[in-house]
């Protein structure tokens, strides 16, 4: 009787590894692509929460306390974070990591924004001409960088006097 080996030879190893390795090669960009667009919803989600913010704003601020009506108009909210924040760069956008803002101004309670967890985007409302629009605009830089994208969502006043707003305009590179 010939005796026989078990096991596999060197050869079987050598093309699991290979399969392995294409398989990596295929996947792992996939999976890092992934990462990044769910990172991205962030600013989505809460550009969303500030264009709510805008509109019950805009409909509080026809009537002043007394009754009277007065201007229409919506607000405007400074960048936060700000520059000097750990984890920042370009004047406050974070840098791939998630940092803190404060968004504990006057500005941003009155559209009830109040981001109390560590955020990856830097967010701010322009409103050049309140009375008629804004541009809510949050910037980003998720792989680190250096290079900052933004994500825009501006706003109006519709023609029956409700505010209205677009979908999300994304300008910049977003990530390698």
């Amino acid at each position: 009787m010939k005796n026989m080996k078990k096991g596999f030879t060197l050869i079987e190893l050598m093309i699991v590894v290979v399969i392995i390795g294409i398989l990596a090669a295929i996947a792992l960009p996939a999976y890092n692509e992934f990462i990044k667009k769910s990172k991205e919803s962030e600013a989505q989600s809460n550009l969303g929460t500030i264009v709510t913010g805008e509109a019950v704003y805009l409909a509080d601020s026809q009537v002043d306390t007394a009754g009277n009506y007065q201007v229409v108009r919506f607000m405007a909210a400074e960048a936060q974070p700000v520059s000097g924040f750990t984890g920042t760069a370009n004047g406050g956008v974070p840098q791939g990591t998630k940092v803190l803002g404060n968004f504990a101004s006057s500005a941003w309670k009155a559209i009830g924004i109040s981001f109390g967890d560590p955020i990856l985007y830097q967010y701010e409302v322009v409103a050049a001409t309140p009375t008629t629009g804004y541009a809510a605009v949050a910037r980003g830089n998720l792989d680190g960088d250096g290079t900052t994208y933004s994500l825009t969502r501006t706003g109006s006043i519709s023609s029956d006097g409700a505010a209205s707003a677009t979908a999300v305009v994304i300008a910049g590179t977003r990530y390698e």
